[in-house]
């Protein structure tokens, strides 16, 4: 019906021709073939560039494109609605399910070898509830890839009642981890506790669920263990920022402690001499919640009191009994670990946040303060009239191992512990309403009182220096206007006096004042105005004492 010279006609004839519907196929299946290798060259890219980083070197059979891809999948899964997170969890889980991250260590660090093979094994102790799952598989991950084989016993995940409990299921496809639920909330203590005795390695390492360890990090932690079992080894915790997930340097000048809020805080040390001497242990008066120690050690401590209930004192409590009852505590530079920190509890608690930690810290209080206890009380009368329990096993323990008293503490190990008495201390958060100072680097910002323990909202005032510190122990300094943070050189644009709520600058009629503004609320020095609520500021600890009362009368 129409002659092959026509254009149509051939287009139309080709068409039926086998041999063109063959080459057809095959040009479609080379372009399929090119496309698929050409994404399965991307993933593995990825996977070899993180595999020969020296920061991540996974096993196959975790960063498989399989195990990979199932991992991908899985933190993509919708959490239960009820749930919410005290971080971004949008941009945790971008990040996926690990990262490349800076090793944060001192140069010299990176020179030091280990004798692996001959040290103990570890067992990882990880509590979670209703965790972000990119968080925690992050978590997993960098363990395996940043640990060697040979030191790593387990990985222990203990479920603390999560509302989605098949997620345990999928953890337990990683090599090593282990997942036990509870049968009912039983909180971070109990959990660890738990956690410590289905252990089966001599060393046990607590970590929480939003951790990424950094390359070489276990290593000094077992190596200062083992030359001393009686001792607790801690990282130098760098800082994951909760809204932008930055990993960010922490200063190895530092060694924690606490105040008689019994809030944690970081202390600034001196430089050390030399480049050698950033390696050296630091003599610690406590640790924060992530630390390694000996199986045995512990249990001769007691573990964590078991009267302790969800979560608070618990870390204040094993440092004190280790220093006292003849164990010693150290923070290690070599040793890296990032910690998501949070400004709120990301979960409930069943009996109320403030009663359940008063409760825990009145017991660390009347058990290991003695007579010192009063000063705790004096900056939490909250917790006068709690009852604390039975603490009769607690005593029984401190006499029969032979403890030293709270007094030898201060003398000996925390110096940088100030009797109240002797300098009229107040600290704590510095509130105005709902809102408290912060420091940020050289900053101070004004924003939502933290309802857990930040450091960047921690302060010192002293009444014999006139001074207001922040956890590192820079001076509030005013400069004009200007209300900034710099070294303390006793400069009177670094002296302060309280007037009823004012905070006042010694040298002008200048009063502490907070200004809100429509992008951020921030802090300067105005003219005093007594009624000015902008210039009203309550420190959340707080000591009263008449010039010449003497601290017998009080204790």
């Amino acid at each position: 019906p129409c002659s092959l010279s026509s254009e149509m006609c051939r287009r139309l004839y080709c068409r039926l021709t086998p041999a063109c519907v063959i080459a057809f196929l095959s040009v479609y299946v080379i372009i399929t073939i090119i496309i698929v290798t050409f994404f399965y060259n991307l993933i593995s890219a990825v996977q070899t560039k993180y595999r020969n980083e020296g920061y991540s070197t996974f096993d196959k059979e975790i960063m498989s494109l399989n195990m990979f891809t199932l991992m991908t999948d899985f933190i993509q899964k919708p959490h239960h609605p009820t749930v919410s997170f005290s971080f971004d969890k949008s941009k945790s889980d971008r990040i996926g399910v690990f990262r490349h991250i800076p090793d944060t260590r001192n140069r010299r660090c990176k020179g030091i070898t280990y004798e692996i093979l001959d040290y103990p094994k570890v067992s990882v102790i990880i509590t979670y509830i209703n965790e972000a799952r990119s968080a925690l598989i992050r978590t997993i991950v960098s363990i395996l890839s940043r640990t060697p084989k040979a030191l790593l016993e387990e990985i222990i995940l203990i479920d603390d009642f999560s509302i989605i409990k098949e997620d345990g299921a999928f953890y337990t496809k990683l090599p090593k981890v282990k997942v036990f639920r509870n049968k009912n909330r039983q909180g971070l203590i109990k959990s660890r506790m738990a956690g410590v005795k289905l252990a089966k390695g001599p060393l046990i390492m607590f970590l929480d669920s939003h951790c990424e360890v950094n390359i070489g990090w276990l290593e000094p932690l077992i190596y200062y263990i083992t030359q001393n079992n009686r001792t607790i080894a801690s990282p130098i915790v760098d800082f994951i920022d909760p809204d932008t997930f930055d990993y960010n340097k922490s200063s190895d000048l530092i060694k924690g402690g606490f105040d008689w809020n019994f809030d944690f805080k970081w202390f600034d040390i001196p430089p050390r001499r030399n480049m050698k001497g950033r390696t050296l242990p630091i003599i610690s008066a406590a640790t924060g919640g992530i630390f390694l120690i000996e199986k045995e050690w512990f249990n001769t401590l007691g573990g964590f009191d078991p009267g302790l209930e969800i979560w608070g004192g618990e870390s204040l409590e094993i440092s004190l009994k280790t220093w006292m009852c003849n164990g010693s505590l150290a923070i290690i530079p070599c040793s890296r670990v990032g910690h998501v920190f949070v400004k709120k509890h990301p979960y409930s608690f069943p009996k109320g946040s403030t009663n359940t930690i008063m409760r825990n810290y009145k017991r660390v209080a009347e058990v290991w303060l003695g007579d010192y206890k009063q000063y705790f009380y004096n900056y939490r009368p909250e917790a006068i009239d709690i009852d604390a329990g039975s603490l009769a096993a607690r005593f029984l323990l401190q006499q029969s191992m032979n403890c030293k008293p709270f007094s030898w503490y201060m003398k000996n190990v925390f110096q940088e512990l100030v009797d109240p008495y002797e300098a009229k201390v107040a600290f704590g958060q510095v509130k105005q309403g709902i809102k408290c100072l912060e420091s940020d680097n050289k900053e101070v910002y004004f924003k939502l009182c933290s309802e857990v323990e930040f450091p960047q909202q921690s302060w010192t005032y002293s009444v014999i220096s006139k001074e207001l510190h922040n956890h590192k122990q820079e001076c509030l300094t005013h400069d004009k206007h200007l209300v900034i943070l710099m070294k303390c050189v006793g400069s009177t644009f670094q002296k302060w006096i309280r007037r009823g709520m004012r905070i006042k600058s010694i040298d002008e009629y200048l009063c502490l004042e907070s200004k809100e503004m429509p992008d951020e609320d921030y802090i300067l020095v105005q003219p005093c105005r007594k009624y000015a609520i902008t210039q009203q500021w309550r420190f959340t600890g707080e000591v009263e004492v008449m010039e010449n009362m003497d601290v017998r009368d009080i204790i």
